[in-house]
């Protein structure tokens, strides 16, 4: 649980985290598969900053891919 909120202060899901009744979390199927990406990576030893970036661009979507990317 704490790790959840790890994650959600630094700004790391995709989407707002979204709350249900008396305020809990409640995480989608796409927010578990983005955490475990997250967690995978952290395990590589991403540095915190990079993975922000990197949660960055992908909200971003395909407008940050180079051009020729598919």
């Amino acid at each position: 649980m704490h790790a959840l909120r790890f994650y959600e202060n630094e700004d790391l899901f995709l989407t707002p985290v979204r709350r249900g009744a008396g305020g809990r979390r409640v995480h989608s199927e796409d927010d578990v598969a983005w955490l475990t990406v997250c967690i995978v990576l952290r395990a590589s030893d991403m540095p915190l900053p990079v993975l922000r970036r990197y949660a960055g661009l992908v909200r971003e979507g395909r407008a940050t891919r180079r051009s020729g990317s598919r």
